[in-house]
């Protein structure tokens, strides 16, 4: 999943996601698409998510966790 934009200021700009980033798990379950990802941010119930993600600029991966919106 590809993230489009992030606003500044919020947890996931202060996490380093940038648009750009690719969105790989959600937790301990892969994603493939905006579906997949979206059934398991419902899950989070506003609770901190942990995302795998790839950065723009290169193969390196990062788990991070933010607080969805």
């Amino acid at each position: 999943v590809v993230v489009t934009s992030v606003a500044a200021r919020s947890d996931a700009a202060e996490k380093g996601l940038a648009p750009g980033s690719i969105i790989t798990a959600v937790g301990t379950r892969n994603v493939s698409n905006l579906q997949e990802f979206n059934a398991e941010a419902a899950k989070a119930n506003g609770k901190p998510m942990l995302l795998l993600i790839q950065g723009p600029s290169g193969p390196g991966k990062a788990t991070v966790a933010i607080l969805p919106r």
